[in-house]
């Protein structure tokens, strides 16, 4: 079974979570909330920054 842990907001989590063998993790530490077009912009630009060119 894959689990996912949600709301991690410290790399002090997310190494936890690595330890603990949890697959998947989501929360501030990775991002804020943005909207739709501001994550397609990320999601599919070639700039590592996520800025379109």
């Amino acid at each position: 079974m894959d689990t996912v842990s949600e709301g991690v907001e410290t790399m002090h989590q997310v190494e936890f979570l690595r330890e603990a063998k949890c697959h998947m993790v989501q929360g501030y530490v990775f991002s804020r909330p943005i909207t739709i077009s501001d994550f397609e912009a990320f999601a599919f630009s070639r700039n590592p920054e996520g800025k379109t060119e």
